[in-house]
């Protein structure tokens, strides 16, 4: 490759990465990888230690029951998929 296209090539990058940085879409994907630090932040910044919490009730924990229950569910749902496909295959094209 010519050092005159690899130029042309390094500049239309350099300007579609100026020009993604100058989006919404940058900004709004800066945001969404930014808010776990920034929530974090807060956390720390609250006016609580660690003394503040010794001796309180805590609530019992959640159930973790539908975690286990799925797997059925799930394999029942993938095994009806090939059905639903045949069925919308066969209405699509005409097939009853």
């Amino acid at each position: 490759m010519g050092w005159k296209r690899r130029g042309l090539l390094r500049k239309l990058m350099q300007n579609a990465q100026e020009y993604y940085r100058n989006t919404s879409l940058h900004s709004r994907a800066s945001d969404l990888v930014n808010a776990p630090v920034k929530r974090i932040d807060e956390i720390l910044a609250l006016p609580y230690l660690v003394d503040d919490f010794n001796g309180k009730e805590v609530p019992p924990s959640d159930d973790d029951y539908w975690l286990y229950n799925g797997e059925e569910e799930l394999n029942s749902a993938l095994m009806e998929r090939p059905k639903d496909r045949r069925i919308w295959n066969d209405l699509s094209y005409g097939k009853e």
